[in-house]
């Protein structure tokens, strides 16, 4: 099983990140919030272990010491009452905070799930967190079809096609992604943080944002990331106003046809300025616009595609190492793949999708999308050293105002 699913370099460069900041909680995943009761947890293990334990890497754990030497080896005897925990409380944001702060330890799979509830009569909520090294946004999506889909799936991971671009598009792609790495991001001029995020989450209907981005033919995430342009500038927080030139992260999913969301890591990245200064919310998402389109153009994925599948261990250590640090980018972000089919746990299904993304060290806040027909959700994972992070989502949705009403 383990050499049916290799740890990947890209994989590896989210161990050698940990390894370099412990402090640092690697976990990634989502918040889904049910209607109704909860199930008992021992329905809930049933689903979720019953159909992830066929599914690697959910199914191993890592072995090998360092980074380097790391590797998947089955998990046989895992023991699912530790990985699909119980939580009660009285209010769910604290308790999601809280949890948040876990550590994968032990010779468990870098995985855990909680189902919290107590804090309503009218739901409950499951919480998911999974190691990065283990899975980037399209593979979380192919995981919880697994897990909660309408049946299980759990066919074997089939090596896909390779699909690679020409030598000259991939030397292309590459000689962008080095240029692309001046001028440099000045970090935030702080020492203060805490190195624990706090998630805030807020709710908008899907369609408005399809009509804007309609409307002045742009992308939704063109929309996502000028509201947090509109965010940057009035937030007193933001490092703008410290006079910091800040960029943007904006993954590109570079697998191919046939790997669809298999796990891993398969997100290339480029990065966007953020036109801060610019008054008008309009003139703000066209400027975005524009220059996402260029980055898009200038071939990271081609880049990334055409690499060998064995890419050494230092260039996946390089290239995250980059991605992350906050002299590259001040602001994480992620558009999680649209949620399009049915989600259900123990019957109950799925009403909501609150994304939790990591937080890389020196950066105030990262901020994930989550889309569904009825609604989408934006959500700030902060520094808990930010007085005033919870203000997020409701700023937010105030600079989609803005830009609507302009």
């Amino acid at each position: 099983m383990a050499a049916d699913h290799p740890l990947r370099a890209f994989d590896r460069g989210f161990l050698a990140y940990q390894a370099r900041n412990p402090q640092v909680s690697l976990g990634t995943g989502a918040v889904l919030v049910f209607p109704g009761r909860p199930p008992s947890l021992q329905d809930v293990r049933e689903q979720l272990w019953g159909r992830l334990c066929e599914l690697p890497p959910m199914n191993c754990r890592l072995d090998g010491g360092s980074w380097r030497q790391a590797r998947w080896t089955p998990a046989g005897s895992a023991d699912p009452t530790r990985l699909i925990r119980e939580h009660l409380t009285p209010e769910l944001g604290s308790a999601i905070n809280e949890l948040l702060k876990e550590r994968f330890e032990g010779p468990l799979p870098l995985w855990r799930c909680w189902l919290v509830h107590g804090y309503s009569d009218q739901e409950f909520a499951l919480l998911y967190l999974g190691h990065h090294a283990l899975h980037d946004a399209p593979a979380i999506r192919r995981m919880a079809d697994a897990a909660l889909g309408p049946a299980p799936k759990t066919d074997p991971l089939l090596v896909p096609t390779p699909q690679r671009p020409s030598l000259w598009a991939t030397a292309r792609g590459l000689a962008n992604n080095v240029r692309s790495l001046v001028p440099v991001a000045a970090p935030t001029a702080r020492d203060d943080f805490l190195h624990e995020r706090r998630l805030s989450w807020g709710f908008i209907s899907g369609r408005e944002l399809n009509a804007i981005a309609r409307k002045h033919d742009v992308t939704i995430n063109d929309v996502f990331l000028a509201g947090l342009t509109g965010v940057l500038r009035a937030w007193p927080d933001s490092p703008w106003h410290a006079g910091r030139t800040l960029w943007a992260l904006v993954p590109v999913n570079t697998r191919n046809t046939g790997e669809g969301s298999h796990s891993g890591n398969r997100l290339s990245a480029f990065r966007v300025r953020l036109p801060c200064d610019e008054e008008r919310p309009l003139r703000r998402l066209e400027i975005i616009a524009d220059r996402t389109a260029h980055g898009l153009r200038r071939g990271h994925q081609d880049a990334e595609r055409g690499l060998p599948s064995m890419t050494p261990k230092w260039f996946g250590q390089f290239a995250v190492g980059r991605a992350m640090s906050s002299r590259y980018a001040q602001l994480l972000t992620s558009c999680f793949p649209v949620v399009g089919g049915a989600l259900s746990l123990a019957g109950r299904p799925a009403t909501k999708v609150i994304p939790a993304l990591i937080l890389p060290r020196g950066h105030h806040f990262s901020a994930g999308m989550a889309i569904s027909p009825d609604h989408t959700c934006v959500a700030f994972c902060a520094d808990s050293s930010l007085a005033t992070a919870d203000e997020l989502p409701a700023r937010w949705l105030r600079s989609i105002q803005e830009l609507k009403n302009e």
